[in-house]
């Protein structure tokens, strides 16, 4: 039996947007998520720049008791998940559309 996988939505936390209509619209015109590294010291370090999520609140996605149990990147990918869910066309019955 094969199994297929069918991506039904969208969801997104990028540098350059915490939801896709606003990474969209950031890489349409042309913004850079990249800049100086300022979470931590990288004096020692060859490289100074990174791209980094930006105003990113994990409580809109995951209780509060949870976000401190979790990664940032583990709840990056929940609330991207959350947000391709959301987007997902639903039927009446509650199951996605097959295209």
């Amino acid at each position: 039996m094969s199994r297929r996988v069918v991506v039904t939505g969208m969801g997104a936390i990028s540098p350059i947007g915490n939801d896709v209509p606003t990474m969209w619209k950031n890489m349409v015109d042309g913004v850079c998520g990249i800049e100086t590294i300022t979470a931590f010291d990288t004096s020692d370090l060859k490289v100074h720049i990174a791209g980094t999520v930006k105003d990113f609140d994990p409580t809109q996605y995951i209780e509060k008791k949870e976000v401190r149990k979790l990664d940032p990147y583990t709840q990056y990918a929940i609330a991207a998940a959350q947000q391709a869910v959301e987007n997902a066309p639903e039927q009446a019955d509650g199951k996605a559309d097959e295209k």
